[in-house]
């Protein structure tokens, strides 16, 4: 999800955050966050490909994790550190395969601080 919201930023830097995406945007923190819903939605069909990659297979690259693994839990590492909310369902196959991704390297990933 690309919408830039404030949840990560210190108090002090909240009004130059909002000016600046407003600058940036042309809307307020408050109508950026009002498209959440549809950016969710958005967000939640873009996984589809994934999820059918996943039903067949443990991993994007196959039996093992490799470089596409690694590229799209980038991007879901950002999200966890940025975005207080949800982005996948509990029973969603790509919360399996991120849950996978976290315990590598010894839970390497779940030592990365996140919004809750």
């Amino acid at each position: 999800m690309s919408l830039p919201t404030c949840d990560a930023t210190q108090e002090e830097d909240k009004p130059y955050f909002a000016q600046s995406r407003f600058e940036w945007t042309g809307k307020t923190i408050d109508e950026i966050r009002a498209m959440e819903t549809h950016a969710l939605d958005t967000h939640n069909k873009a996984l589809e490909p994934l999820r059918q990659t996943l039903a067949e297979q443990p991993f994007i690259s196959g039996a093992d994790p490799a470089f596409s693994d690694y590229c799209v839990m980038g991007g879901l590492m950002w999200a966890k550190t940025t975005y207080a909310g949800s982005l996948l369902d509990d029973n969603d196959p790509v919360e399996a395969w991120r849950q996978k991704m976290l315990d590598l390297f010894d839970g390497l990933g779940r030592g990365t601080p996140g919004l809750t």
